[in-house]
């Protein structure tokens, strides 16, 4: 093998690797543009979760303030008769 075959042999050999690297470097970053949408799904899908669970606390808090406001209302207006 001459000079200039091995030179040619090893530049094709390393121009190949550099192919499948990037290759597989492109593939990682499909792989992390996937994670990364799927934990931001995962954030706004709690974010959601929590906001109802706020609203909904908020009013039954007021639902049952306002019952009992209406119980006592109605417990003094029956013992004032």
């Amino acid at each position: 093998m001459t000079e200039d075959e091995l030179k040619k042999a090893l530049h094709d050999v390393l121009d190949e690797r550099a192919r499948t690297y990037e290759e597989r470097h492109d593939k990682h970053h499909e792989f992390i543009d996937i994670l990364i949408a799927e934990k931001r799904a995962k954030v706004m899908r709690m974010e959601k979760i929590k906001t109802h669970i706020i609203g909904w606390s908020v009013i039954t808090g007021i639902s049952g303030a306002g019952y009992a406001i209406w119980v006592g209302v109605k417990t003094l207006l029956i013992s004032h008769q």
